[in-house]
């Protein structure tokens, strides 16, 4: 947690210092006085204002109503909660978000140690150089995301078969955090899928327990009738399922994303849905898989021809988060590399994944896709196990135990480009995205 801390503050100021040397305007004071982590970066400055001055119809400077723009209620309303408790606190309004975040991927640390079964000190600090990582260091609701998130996952396989106070606190817990989740971002409609598979998987195995019980009792079979499917349906049903805090994060996610869509309905019902939806800026054309490859090989082609520009590195990005969702979902499927070992992906984290992708496609909305997957919990735990290994495999700093482990050498090169992918990807978008507003 002190190596997290300490790293997020020293590539915080880095940012601060490139941006305001290479990227604003020193002549004008205001580029200077504030931040660009806690400011310039991102939606930082819309969320400290609504965390000071609370929710309005008004663009930032007064200047118009939200006609045409995303009004104040696109964001959800746990981030600016917390940073006008900051705020409150520390009397000091610039960068109350940030600290807000970096307390959130501080305390994240011992969640991805639960989750992961491991205390590898590079898996840890490499949470910081995930692909996309930018946002773990402003003032963004990204941190707090992944941590509410992580207790989430951390709580629905807490349940174990057959206790019920066990699972009734689960259950309580998950449907508490769940709402939690559900008013912090949008992005959690993406975590369903995965939670409602988990309960699915669950009740599988607790069906399993069922039948081994009724075909093994206690007393000779002659003694006792046959158990009918009613009863074993009452059974599945009962408390002793721990299932149930999977299906109450479900249930609580849907829950916070409808108590706000309800919020936000002043105007005409779904309004904020509506709004996001219509005036977000789309890439390519919503549900065509020809118009979205024609987007993506736009980078690409430009990479070959030697007309690489600012868009065209934008592309390659939001396509290379593509492929590391893609790799981190399809990672241990057949048909795998000769002699490989299948790496253990929980079936239900693929389902999440795919939610992200689904999404990006069916709507044509490209442009945030890198931010879906650093704010995915699930993609943020694979991709770290994959990289720096989870616990009993060689680290990543031990490239020849890796290459000696893993057959040959392409497993090995597939870990080592993953790594540097990360702050490789970062750099990128530190360096184009605030010279690229509203793509």
């Amino acid at each position: 947690m002190v190596a997290v801390f300490c790293l997020n503050i020293i590539v915080s100021f880095s940012i601060d210092y490139l941006w305001g040397k290479y990227v604003f305007n020193p002549e004008n004071p205001a580029y200077i006085t504030f931040r660009s982590t806690c400011y310039w970066s991102g939606d930082a400055r819309t969320l400290t204002r609504i965390a000071l001055y609370g929710y309005s119809d008004w663009f930032y400077d007064l200047s118009h109503r939200h006609i045409t723009d995303l009004p104040d209620r696109s964001w959800w309303p746990v981030f600016p909660v917390l940073t006008a408790g900051m705020i409150a606190l520390t009397g000091n309004g610039q960068c109350s978000g940030w600290w807000v975040n970096l307390i959130a991927v501080t305390l994240l640390v011992p969640v991805i140690q639960a989750l992961t079964k491991t205390r590898r000190l590079s898996l840890l600090i490499g949470l910081m150089f995930i692909p996309f990582s930018l946002w773990l260091y402003i003032g963004m609701a990204e941190g707090v995301f992944l941590l509410f998130s992580g207790l989430l996952w951390l709580v629905c396989l807490q349940g174990q078969n057959g206790i019920r106070r066990r699972n009734l606190a689960a259950g309580i817990g998950a449907l508490l955090l769940g709402m939690l989740v559900g008013l912090t971002k949008p992005n959690s409609l993406a975590l369903m899928p995965a939670f409602l598979v988990l309960a699915i998987m669950q009740s599988a195995e607790y069906l399993k327990v069922i039948l081994a019980a009724d075909c093994n009792p206690p007393l000779p079979t002659a003694q006792l009738p046959t158990p009918p499917r009613r009863h074993r349906l009452l059974r599945l049903l009962s408390d002793d399922n721990p299932a149930w805090a999977s299906l109450l994060a479900v249930v609580g996610i849907a829950l916070g994303n409808g108590l706000w869509i309800y919020q936000t309905s002043g105007y005409y019902p779904f309004y904020v849905v509506m709004v996001q939806r219509t005036l977000w800026f789309k890439q390519f054309r919503a549900g065509d898989l020809l118009s979205m490859l024609s987007y993506f090989y736009g980078g690409v082609f430009q990479t070959f021809t030697n007309t690489l520009d600012d868009y065209g590195l934008v592309r390659i990005v939001r396509l290379t988060a593509v492929f590391m969702a893609g790799g981190m979902m399809l990672q241990g499927l057949r048909p795998r590399w000769p002699g490989s070992a299948a790496r253990p992906v929980p079936l239900y984290a693929r389902f999440s994944l795919l939610a992200v992708l689904t999404l990006m496609f069916s709507t044509g909305q490209a442009h945030a896709i890198n931010r879906y997957m650093m704010g995915n919990i699930f993609f943020v735990v694979l991709y770290l196990q994959y990289v720096y290994g989870a616990e009993g495999e060689p680290p990543l700093w031990r490239l020849r135990a890796i290459l000696r482990r893993e057959p040959g050498t392409f497993g090995a090169l597939l870990r080592i480009a993953a790594f540097w992918l990360g702050p490789l990807l970062t750099l990128i978008v530190m360096a184009t995205e605030p010279r690229l507003p509203g793509i």
